[in-house]
């Protein structure tokens, strides 16, 4: 990817603080941020435009995350998924990569932990 290529993420978490965190990780990264309350606000989100990756909360009122996950990979097989939980555990994390995400990430995480994320999926990002 050429340098100063900006990367778009659609982040989906019902919790305010916790899209407000990512969001401002990843925009302080480079990153335009698109922000859904909901899956259902997700899709929306994805559908109006190019998105290189969706962060995606897999407990959500509204369009839980697991369905949103199906929903993108039969939609945009492209567009990378990084599902994020901390009410599930492990399994559910596995779960998820199992029906669609790239990958997963437990909660709580640190920045550095969702920069090396974001990195492994996209390795051209300028995230640094």
């Amino acid at each position: 990817m050429p340098a100063g290529t900006v990367r778009t993420c659609v982040v989906a978490d019902d919790d305010p603080v916790i899209v407000e965190y990512i969001s401002r990780v990843l925009s302080r990264n480079g990153f335009t941020v698109l922000r859904a309350s909901s899956g259902v606000e997700a899709l929306r989100l994805l559908a109006s435009g190019p998105c290189d990756l969706l962060i995606t909360d897999l407990s959500m009122p509204d369009g839980e995350g697991i369905e949103t996950i199906r929903l993108v990979r039969m939609r945009d097989p492209t567009v990378k998924i990084l599902a994020i939980s901390g009410a599930f555990g492990d399994n559910m994390l596995r779960t998820a990569e199992r029906l669609g995400a790239d990958a997963s990430l437990a909660k709580p995480f640190t920045p550095d932990d969702l920069i090396a994320s974001v990195r492994a999926l996209l390795p051209s990002a300028d995230a640094s």
